[in-house]
């Protein structure tokens, strides 16, 4: 006969908590997470600290959350602490009043639709992204530039789709990448300037999908690190 008896589960509750307008989640006992202000009153420039101190304990922030501003139409522009790793997906999508945001070098994931139909103008990826996600940009209306750092490896499906204005890409990469045909469905390649390194101009005008940019021109390359 099996006396066993089954230990009960227990989860512990997220400890959660608001300091200068900024709402955490505990990830660690050194680190925390922004995440969605339930009041979903962040408005105006947000800053989201390096590190803050809550309790007399210092936490390190180290994660924006998924949908942590999605949908917050009240923002205009996000500077971002540079001990921040990770920028989950969603975390700035339909944030239409949101026109520009600071990303330090430390960031080296940004989730997919993370900035998706927000009203972003111009955007440089940090040095340590590698990936650039599905959907990153998806209906950026407003979007005008795009820095892409030879650190990227990888683009993926409809990042920028649907950037009717993006009438300037800068690609410092390189050897083109191998990416699909609606990376940039629905954004006109013919009135979109694709500056890419000297020696990979005739590159760039052969390969698929790059070719569909009506001027393709020499840039300088482009130091992200002190960007």
């Amino acid at each position: 006969m099996n006396t066993n008896t089954a230990s009960p589960i227990t989860s512990k509750k997220p400890i959660r908590f608001n300091t200068e307008g900024i709402a955490y989640e505990k990830t660690s006992e050194a680190t925390v997470r922004v995440i969605k202000n339930l009041d979903n009153n962040y408005v105006g420039s947000i800053t989201i600290p390096a590190a803050i101190v809550y309790n007399k304990t210092k936490y390190i922030v180290t994660e924006i959350s998924e949908t942590a501003f999605k949908g917050n139409e009240n923002i205009n522009s996000i500077s971002i602490g540079d001990n921040i790793k990770t920028i989950k997906a969603f975390t700035f999508s339909y944030c239409k009043n949101l026109t520009s945001v600071t990303i330090p070098n430390s960031v080296c994931s940004i989730g997919e639709s993370a900035f998706s139909a927000s009203g972003l103008t111009s955007f440089t990826f940090p040095s340590a992204v590698t990936t650039i996600e599905n959907y990153l940009f998806l209906g950026c209306k407003k979007l005008i530039t795009i820095i892409i750092p030879n650190t990227i490896t990888t683009i993926k499906e409809y990042s920028f789709s649907w950037c009717l204005q993006l009438t300037n890409l800068v690609c410092t990469i390189e050897s083109p990448l191998a990416i699909h045909s609606n990376v940039f469905f629905e954004t006109n390649t013919n009135l979109c300037k694709l500056e890419v390194p000297v020696k990979s101009i005739e590159a760039y005008q052969k390969a698929n999908v790059w070719k569909s940019f009506k001027t393709i021109i020499a840039t300088e390359t482009v130091d992200t690190s002190n960007l």
